[in-house]
């Protein structure tokens, strides 16, 4: 990415931040009564934002980094042919 992008990046982030720390936009003529969230509520709001996060970052890097299918069935032979060798072996567990 270009030096641009991380600077609007950076720009909107701090906005943000500053946003939502003096409470957001402020309307001048509506007199609206702020309530707060339960705690429960936040902590699960941010569980939930949490893995939403993680879940677009697994799919945009399956997505970039994508498996090739040939790779996927050679782990596969690969795993069946060393499972053939311990077939012969004797093994002893105690329980």
């Amino acid at each position: 990415m270009s030096l641009r992008t991380y600077v609007l990046a950076g720009t909107l982030l701090a906005l943000s931040i500053c946003q939502a720390q003096s409470g957001g936009v402020k309307e001048s003529g509506s007199s609206t009564t702020k309530t707060r969230l339960q705690p429960w509520l936040v902590g699960l709001a941010a569980v939930v934002g949490f893995l939403f996060i993680v879940f677009v970052v697994l799919i945009v890097k399956r997505i970039v980094y994508g498996r090739d299918e040939e790779e996927d069935s050679e782990s596969f032979k690969n795993h069946d042919d060393s499972s053939s060798d311990d077939e012969n072996e004797v093994k002893q567990t105690n329980l």
